[in-house]
């Protein structure tokens, strides 16, 4: 064992084109080829074991700058998942504004109609009471203006009223008085003509 460490100990090895040689050996070599042999062989493995050694380190290295790719990929990943569920946060919260705004305005829709169902309603109430009051003073045509049938009024201190033809120059009717009043109006009328009495109410 010693011998053999020696001779391990005095080999020079130089290394040319992937091939080992051996350039000197210690005295006592040549008389010993079997330990020459073993000794190239060591050497051959050393040089091998290094050989391996260097190329998995280089695979180590590989490994580990993939491995960093890898890691940033999955970091950008996480970004833009994070940056999504932002969007996608956002967006939701905008449709359910757009959805408020909708309900808001289907609301204001609803209320508009029925406003505008109460001002039909009113304005044709107040149609229908026009069409059946005559008012106090004035003249008006029958048939326009007013419309056939009985009117009844609170009257006045000196209430007048007369129901006359079409032109006008022809008093039908007349009455003047304090009081309550009835008018009857003719679909044959032409003109009521009235004065100083509170308005005229249809009442049949």
């Amino acid at each position: 064992m010693n011998e053999f460490k020696g001779a391990l100990a005095g080999l020079a090895v130089r290394v040319k084109n992937g091939g080992v040689a051996a350039l000197a050996v210690t005295r006592g070599w040549a008389k010993k080829p079997g330990m020459l042999i073993a000794a190239g062989v060591g050497v051959i493995l050393v040089v091998g074991l290094i050989s391996t050694l260097v190329h998995a380190n280089s695979l180590t290295g590989q490994l580990v700058a993939e491995t960093g790719k890898f890691d940033r990929a999955i970091a950008t990943l996480d970004s833009r998942t994070v940056e999504l569920a932002t969007v996608t946060g956002d967006l939701r919260a905008a449709e359910g504004r757009e959805a408020k705004v909708a309900a808001t305005e289907a609301d204001q829709n609803l209320r508009s109609a029925k406003l505008d169902a109460r001002e039909t309603a009113v304005q044709g109430a107040e149609d229908v009471a026009a069409a059946n009051t005559i008012p106090g003073s004035g003249t008006f045509r029958v048939g326009i203006d007013v419309q056939p049938g009985q009117y009844h009024s609170e009257g006045g201190s000196s209430c007048y009223w007369s129901r006359m033809n079409a032109a006008g120059d022809d008093t039908i009717d007349n009455y003047i008085g304090s009081g309550p009043a009835v008018l009857t109006v003719q679909p044959s009328d032409g003109l009521i003509k009235t004065s100083r009495c509170a308005p005229f109410t249809k009442s049949g």
